[in-house]
């Protein structure tokens, strides 16, 4: 969720609910929806390498996108 202007981040959620790790950015009320860094990676707006190399880290790594999912679902679950 690349947004520089969110107020809550309903997508992120969903996608917390459905065991999937978000990538947010930093500075907006994603990073405290997906508590980062316990269910997903936070980034620089400014540094679009960043969300590359985020997305590319979850990619790459299976027990990484498993652990930061699974670790949404419980957050969105007991807490939304």
């Amino acid at each position: 969720m690349p947004s520089r202007n969110e107020s809550f981040g309903m997508m992120a959620l969903e996608a917390m609910a459905a065991g999937k790790p978000c990538v947010v950015t930093m500075g907006t009320a994603l990073e405290e929806t997906i508590r980062a860094p316990s269910a997903g990676i936070a980034v620089d707006t400014e540094a679009p390498a960043e969300f590359a190399n985020a997305l590319e880290r979850l990619v790459a790594s299976e027990n990484v996108r498993v652990e930061l999912g699974d670790a949404g679902k419980t957050i969105a679950a007991t807490n939304h």
